[in-house]
C-alpha cells in the first residue's frame, strides 16, 4: 500500500500547484477585463454589444471545454503511474479533436451572430453584437489548444511557463486592445503622432481578443513540446494514431463537457436576454458578471489543482490521499471565495469604477455587486467538487446533479426572477442554481471518495 500523506501537506501541495494556475486564470481573464474597460469607455453602446456578445461567443466555445477538461483525469493519472508515454498519447488525442470539432464550430458562432435579433435584441445592438462576434470567433481555436497544452503542464506540476504565457499575451492584449478599439485617439493622448488608425470600436475588441489568445496558444505549446520532449526517451519513435483513445478521450469528455455546457449556457441565455432591457442594463450586468467571474478565475485554479491532486493519488492507488486531497481544495476554495465576497460587499462602487466610468452603468452594476458575493462562496465550492469528481474519473452522474441544479434551479427560478425583478431576480436565480450544484457535488464527492476507486488512464 502507498504511503499516505497527512492533510497539511495536501494543503501546502495544493496551494503551491494552485497558486500559478490561479495567477495564470486571472491573468488570462483580465485580457477579458481590459476589452470590457476599453470598450466601457468608448461607448455604453459598445459595452452592451461586448457584453451579449461575449456570452454568445462563450456559448459555443465552451462546446468544446470537456475535451480539455477530460485530459485532467486522463493525463494526471498516468503521471500518478509513471506513465509518461501513455500522458504524451492523451495529449496528442485532445489536440486533434479541438482542430477537427473547433473550426466548424467558428462558423456556426458566426452564423448565429447574424439572427440574435430573433430573440428580442434591439437591430442596431444586434448588428454591433454580430460585428464583434466574427472577429473575435477564431479565437474558439486558439483557446482551447491553450487549455490541452495546459493540462499536460499542469499535470506535471510544470506551472511556470503557464503563468509567462498569460502575463506575456496580457501585454499584447492591452496594447491591441488600446490601439484596435481608439486608434489615433490612443496614440494622440500617449503624446505619440496619429498615424491615420480609426477606432474600431467593438471590432477592435473582437480582434484584439482573436490576436492575444493565438499567441497565447502559440507561446504555451512550444513550452509543452520542449517538456514532452524531456520526457521522452524515444523522441524520436513514431506513434500510429490509436483510434480506441480518441474514443475514449471522448466518452469521458462528453459528460464533462455538457456539464460545462448546462452551467454556462444558463449564464449565456440569460446574458443575452439581459439585452431585451438596453444597452445600460446590459452593460450594467456585465459589469458585475466579470468582476464576479474574476472571483471565480480563483476558484477554477483550485479547482484545476484539486483535479490534478486526485488524479495523482487515483493513480497511486492511495484511498486515503484521493479524500485528503479533495478535503484541501475545499478548506482552501472556502477561505478564498470567503475573502473576495467580503470584498464585493465592502468595496462596490471601487471595483464596479475599475471596469467603467459610466455613471449609468455604475448605478446598475453596484448593487448586483452583493449577488456576486452570495454566489461567490457557492460557486467556489461547487467546481472544487467538480474537479474533484474529474480527478478521480466520475464524470456522467455529476453532469445530471450539474444539469438538475443548474436548470431545474437556478434556470426556472432566474427566468421568473426576470419577469418579475428583472435583472436582480436574474442573479438571485443564478445564486439558488449554484448554490443547489454545490450541496448535491458535495454529497456525490462524499460518496465518490469513500468508496474503490479505479484508473481511468
Amino acid at each position: 500500500m502507498p504511503t499516505s500523506k497527512p492533510l497539511t501537506t495536501h494543503v501546502a501541495e495544493t496551494m503551491r500547484l494552485a497558486g500559478p494556475l490561479a495567477a495564470a486564470q486571472l491573468a488570462t481573464f483580465f485580457m477579458g477585463m481590459v476589452d470590457v474597460a476599453c470598450v466601457g469607455r468608448f461607448s455604453e453602446e459598445a459595452l452592451g454589444a461586448v457584453a451579449v456578445g461575449n456570452a454568445l461567443h462563450w456559448a459555443f466555445s465552451c462546446i468544446l471545454l470537456g475535451i480539455p477538461l477530460a485530459l485532467d483525469p486522463l493525463i494526471s493519472q498516468s503521471i500518478g503511474k509513471d506513465d509518461f508515454k501513455r500522458a504524451r498519447q492523451w495529449l496528442k488525442r485532445g489536440l486533434e479533436l479541438v482542430v477537427l470539432l473547433g473550426i466548424p464550430l467558428v462558423l456556426m458562432e458566426i452564423t448565429a451572430s447574424r439572427y440574435i435579433e430573433i430573440v428580442g435584441i434591439p437591430a442596431t445592438l444586434a448588428h454591433s453584437v454580430h460585428e464583434y462576434v466574427k472577429f473575435c470567433a477564431p479565437s474558439t481555436v486558439f483557446f482551447q489548444l491553450f487549455l490541452v497544452g495546459r493540462a499536460y503542464l499542469q499535470s506535471i506540476e510544470r506551472t511556470a511557463p503557464i503563468v509567462f504565457a498569460a502575463i506575456l499575451t496580457n501585454g499584447i492584449n492591452l496594447i491591441s486592445d488600446i490601439v484596435l478599439v481608439f486608434g489615433d485617439q490612443a496614440l494622440e493622448a500617449a503624446g505619440l503622432p496619429p498615424i491615420g488608425l480609426p477606432s474600431l470600436g467593438v471590432v477592435g475588441a473582437g480582434m484584439t481578443t482573436t490576436i492575444s489568445t493565438a499567441a497565447l496558444s502559440a507561446i504555451i505549446w512550444r513550452s509543452v513540446r520542449r517538456e514532452s520532449q524531456a520526457r521522452d526517451t524515444s523522441p524520436h519513435d513514431s506513434e500510429a494514431i490509436d483510434t480506441t483513445s480518441r474514443i475514449r478521450v471522448m466518452s469521458v469528455a462528453w459528460p464533462i463537457g455538457c456539464q460545462q455546457i448546462a452551467e454556462s449556457w444558463l449564464f449565456c441565455l440569460f446574458g443575452v436576454l439581459v439585452g431585451r432591457f438596453g444597452e445600460v442594463i446590459a452593460a450594467g450586468y456585465q459589469t458585475a458578471l466579470t468582476l464576479a467571474a474574476g472571483a471565480f478565475m480563483l476558484a477554477l485554479g483550485l479547482s484545476s489543482a484539486t483535479s490534478v491532486r486526485v488524479g495523482h493519488a487515483v493513480g497511486r492507488g492511495s484511498k486515503t490521499d484521493v479524500v485528503r486531497a479533495g478535503l484541501a481544495g475545499t478548506l482552501l476554495v472556502l477561505l478564498v471565495m470567503g475573502s473576495t465576497a467580503t470584498l464585493f460587499i465592502t468595496y462596490p462602487l471601487g471595483l464596479v469604477s475599475l471596469l467603467t466610468d459610466q455613471s449609468a452603468v455604475v448605478d446598475v452594476a453596484v448593487p448586483l455587486l452583493a449577488y456576486a458575493a452570495a454566489f461567490a462562496l457557492f460557486d467556489g465550492v461547487q467546481v472544487v467538487m467538480a474537479g474533484a469528481l474529474r480527478g478521480a474519473g466520475d464524470v456522467r452522474i455529476p453532469f445530471v446533479l450539474g444539469f438538475l441544479s443548474y436548470w431545474g434551479v437556478g434556470g426556472v427560478v432566474a427566468w421568473h426572477g426576470m419577469t418579475n425583478d428583472g435583472v436582480t431576480g436574474i442573479w438571485f436565480g443564478l445564486t439558488a442554481g449554484l448554490m443547489a450544484a454545490s450541496i448535491l457535488l458535495s454529497l456525490r464527492w462524499r460518496i465518490v471518495s469513500r468508496r474503490e476507486l479505479g484508473t481511468i488512464s
